[in-house]
């Protein structure tokens, strides 16, 4: 059995938010604006492999100062822990909205009956993709996530925050719907 004097310190320390003890009084601040968490997800629009190439900056847990409180708040703050823990060290989108989902919905049971389609479609963590979706819109705690897009004048990628790449998804979305039809 190892010693405790060879475990480094830091495992000891108190947690930080969004757990306890908690760094600030978070019962001073005040609530952030409502988050309506869609289960159609624009998240789910975006091409594979930006869904594969999302990652995310965040700053050091010790530095996060929420001036809000609330679920986006509080998952962006256990995103910037996770990341300094390195608990999900090059997680994937699908890991990180599973993750999430399952700390916010824990009874949001998937179904495996029914067709193939039916069951990919029932496994898919629609609310914390959308939660990720809200952090990088709210940037939280000084979170941002980015994604690669692919390039439409060339066969490249191009890297940018994933509110952005959902607007320029929107907005070829509307660019096509506004089109006449063809006769």
């Amino acid at each position: 059995m190892p010693s405790t004097s060879s475990i480094a310190p830091r495992v000891f320390a108190p947690l930080r938010l969004p757990f306890e003890p908690p760094a600030v009084e978070t019962w001073n601040l005040p609530p952030e604006p409502p988050a309506v968490v869609l289960t159609d997800t624009p998240m789910l629009r975006l091409p594979a492999i930006a869904l594969a190439t999302l990652r995310y900056t965040a700053p050091p847990v010790d530095d996060i100062l929420p001036t809000a409180w609330g679920r986006v708040t509080e998952a962006a703050c256990r995103l910037a822990l996770w990341r300094e823990w390195a608990a999900n060290g090059g997680a994937s989108a699908f890991h990180l909205a599973e993750n999430l989902q399952s700390v916010y919905w824990p009874r949001s049971k998937r179904l495996i009956t029914g067709t193939p389609r039916y069951r990919l479609l029932q496994a898919t963590p629609r609310r914390g993709y959308d939660l990720l979706r809200l952090i990088d819109e709210r940037t939280a705690a000084g979170l941002q996530i980015h994604v690669d897009m692919p390039d439409g004048s060339t066969r490249g990628y191009t890297t940018m925050r994933l509110s952005d790449a959902l607007a320029m998804l929107q907005k070829q979305v509307s660019n096509i719907c506004d089109r006449p039809l063809p006769r």
